[in-house]
């Protein structure tokens, strides 16, 4: 074309443009930022490019955005604020659109179905609907709204809501992040039996994650854990016993305790018994807890 590829050349050149009116600029940058194309990724800052080309009539970039707040991406997840943006779309031919609105409309049909059960008294109802709070899906998210829910459904017997919010104040998943509520959320779903709860609480005593650090008593954990059948508690005992981590160094019982829980699925142990098969018991540690 008579003129050297330069990438970042180009980009500030449309950049200008963008910033001057042009609104295929602005469609161009989101997409730019969102896919990275230049190396330059940025989902908040194609959101705002995205609004800039919708603003000035880009159809292409409502079902952009509608997939932005849909998904979560560069933008907190609003899937009412997506089926606005899916509804402008559509009305100007975006056909694609029409899909992706049936699917959101589907969830929001699901939340009266689970709302309808959860008036009733069901806990499972309860739990599921408290999950479409906690996560925007069919519904404005509400995190207060939906860890009540889960914590009626844990008190009508629902012991996976406790230990589902215990995961989520340990990750910050549509909560604020607080290990020492998710150990206590651990330790009471793990007094009702729950198998991934007891392991979990027993990697927090073991790290000191939310709870002062007790190795015995994260052994103990872990103990009870692995009789209930949990792989990753499995997991967790090989290492500490590869390892003499917390309990006298036996790599035989090491090994068994990864065996089972290889045989369950557990791709950490059976990345590790490789490794171990191979090289001898020098084993890589992997993080203790279930996510």
């Amino acid at each position: 074309m008579g003129v050297e590829r330069n990438a970042t050349k180009g980009l500030t050149h449309i950049t200008h443009a963008a910033d001057h009116g042009c609104a295929q600029a602005s469609f161009w940058l989101g997409r730019n930022h969102l896919l990275g194309i230049a190396g330059v990724q940025n989902a908040e800052l194609a959101v705002a490019r995205f609004k800039q080309a919708a603003d000035q009539g880009i159809t292409e970039a409502y079902y952009n955005l509608g997939m932005c707040y849909a998904s979560g991406t560069g933008a907190e997840r609003d899937e009412m604020r997506a089926v606005a943006y899916f509804e402008q779309a559509v009305s100007q031919g975006c056909t694609k659109s029409i899909s992706a609105l049936k699917r959101i409309n589907d969830r929001i049909k699901e939340v009266a179905r689970l709302q309808q059960a959860a008036e009733q008294g069901d806990p499972e109802a309860c739990f599921k609907l408290g999950i479409k709070y906690l996560d925007g899906a069919g519904v404005q998210k509400d995190a207060e709204k939906g860890e009540m829910l889960l914590q009626l459904a844990g008190k009508k017997g629902f012991t996976e809501a406790i230990f589902n919010l215990g995961e989520r104040y340990y990750s910050g998943a549509g909560v604020n992040k607080d290990e020492a509520h998710a150990a206590n959320l651990f330790q009471e779903a793990a007094n009702q039996g729950h198998a991934d709860a007891l392991s979990n609480l027993g990697s927090c005593y073991l790290e000191g994650t939310g709870v002062e650090k007790d190795v015995p008593q994260g052994m103990a954990w872990l103990e009870k854990a692995a009789a209930q059948g949990s792989a990753h508690a499995m997991f967790n005992l090989g290492m500490c016993y590869l390892e003499g981590d917390g309990v006298e160094k036996n790599e035989a019982q090491g090994i068994k305790y990864l065996e089972q829980a290889a045989d369950l699925g557990n791709s950490s142990a059976l990345n590790n018994l490789a490794s171990c098969y191979a090289n001898g018991p020098i084993c890589q540690t992997t993080c203790r807890v279930t996510f």
